[in-house]
């Protein structure tokens, strides 16, 4: 049994550090601006989601397990005005982490299968599971992390010359900025279908897949295992 626990807190452990690595591998090379923009209509931006997961696991494991009293405001996670700056966010995503850790360490073995449950997770049942339930989630949202810095790396690209206008006087910046913002929108909408298309056999849209969606951007290769730079 003592092995079984040491196994569990251990493998635990290493999957938390591992996955704030990966978020702060991926947050490193964007800039305040980039941190909180949304590069598509819909969904979160990167320092949203950063919220979202210094609430989850404050809430699920520093309130109803270490007892540190955190008070969630979930719906807050997605929709704070107040932009913190990467450094403050990241601060507070580690120390999240930080309580996480600290609660598997003073886990005995009896305690993973103590009884559990909390808002939004009244059928986790036990300690074990939660903890097991916010590495998934947290690796979820890396995955949707990872996507998000490739989207801002492309829209970096192809704004570039666009705001070149501003630097010699031109007036319409904003509006470039916009329509720009619109054709990248097209462009993923379009990628999906794609993809879609593609892995449901169909290949008629094969040469507008590759004249459009280069070797860089292709399911497999780009897009959906990219581990590039965010730029």
């Amino acid at each position: 049994m003592d092995d079984l626990h040491g196994t569990i807190a251990a493998g635990l452990a290493e999957r938390y550090t591992t996955l704030a690595e990966k978020v702060r591998e991926l947050a490193a090379p964007l800039s305040d601006e980039q941190l909180w923009r949304k590069p598509f209509p819909f969904g979160n931006s990167f320092g949203h989601l950063v919220l979202h997961l210094t609430g989850n696991l404050n809430y699920y494991i520093g309130a109803q397990i270490a007892g540190t009293g955190y008070v969630r405001d979930r719906d807050r996670e997605f929709a704070e005005t107040k932009r913190l700056p990467k450094r403050e966010l990241l601060k507070r995503f580690d120390e999240a982490i930080g309580v996480v850790q600290r609660a598997i360490r003073e886990q005995s073995a009896d305690n993973w299968s103590a009884e559990y449950m909390a808002v939004r997770e009244e059928d986790a049942g036990n300690r074990f599971n939660i903890f097991l339930r916010c590495a998934t989630h947290l690796h979820h949202h890396v995955g949707q992390m990872t996507y998000l810095c490739y989207e801002l790396s492309r829209q970096k690209s192809s704004w570039r010359p666009i705001l070149g206008f501003h630097h010699r006087g031109h007036e319409n910046t904003e509006v470039n900025l916009r329509e720009s913002a619109a054709r990248n929108s097209a462009d993923a909408a379009r990628y999906f279908r794609l993809w879609a298309r593609r892995w449901s056999g169909d290949r008629s849209d094969r040469s507008a897949w590759r004249s459009r969606f280069p070797d860089n951007a292709h399911p497999r290769r780009g897009v959906f295992s990219a581990r590039r730079s965010c730029g």
